[in-house]
């Protein structure tokens, strides 16, 4: 069981914050993407957000958006 918990640290953690994969890309879930003070020290200034049909673009104006309706399922061609 162990190792179900640290999955679910790790997967709790990388939704609340944006993780940098390399110089200047970031990678979140959705509550990082709702966290405006995070993405605003980060200096993000545009968001791809990959669950459009389920996350709102909620800072509109204030960050550029590019919205994509991918599910989450293996018949979705990504």
């Amino acid at each position: 069981m162990e190792g179900i918990e640290e999955i679910e640290e790790v997967a709790d953690y990388a939704d609340t914050k944006c993780v940098e994969v390399m110089p200047g890309l970031f990678i979140s879930g959705s509550k990082a993407a709702y966290d405006f003070k995070q993405l605003q020290s980060l200096k993000i200034r545009l968001i791809i957000n990959c669950a459009a049909d389920v996350c709102v673009n909620r800072f509109l104006g204030q960050f550029e958006y590019m919205s994509y309706f991918a599910k989450d399922s293996q018949s979705e061609n990504i």
